[in-house]
């Protein structure tokens, strides 16, 4: 990530707060990670999700981003199962739960949330998964517009 844009840093910051920086993947152990995040390049996004998964998806879950990364996680690991966690700790049914996804990996997660929306910008697979697309993108509040709309009737 040294060599990562500045933006890019402050995103990943955003969303991992334990993220770390590795120059090499051979010395992580097989069980101490939750996510890595590759930044491969213009151009080269597809390249690399073919020869990440031609070598490690029987072991891990390679998910494209569709912006500029692609995110490798364990096979455990998942937005849906740690939804139903929460649901599970909190005895919430499906029902109760909304939840907003734009990528691959969103998939399980919405498929679980009893109400479920893909993001206007979502891959046509997550558009495919949901119930209902919202009209706005993340970046102009979809889904800060949605929840108004759909929870607090505004």
């Amino acid at each position: 990530m040294e060599q990562a844009d500045p933006d890019f840093r402050e995103r990943m910051n955003f969303y991992f707060s334990h993220n770390q920086n590795v120059s090499s993947f051979l010395p992580l152990p097989d069980d101490k990670f939750t996510e890595i995040v590759i930044v491969p390049g213009t151009g080269r996004m597809d390249e690399t999700e073919e020869k990440l998964k031609a070598v490690c998806a029987e072991k891990l879950q390679i998910f494209n981003s569709g912006v500029a990364s692609i995110d490798i996680l364990q096979l455990e690991v998942s937005k849906g199962n740690s939804l139903k966690w929460l649901a599970s700790r909190y005895d919430l049914s499906p029902e109760e739960i909304m939840a907003f996804g734009d990528g691959l990996n969103d998939i399980e997660m919405l498929k679980f949330a009893g109400h479920f929306y893909a993001m206007k910008n979502a891959r046509e697979e997550v558009k495919e998964a949901a119930k209902f697309v919202i009209k706005l993108p993340a970046a102009e509040n979809g889904v800060l517009d949605t929840i108004e709309k759909e929870v607090l009737g505004m």
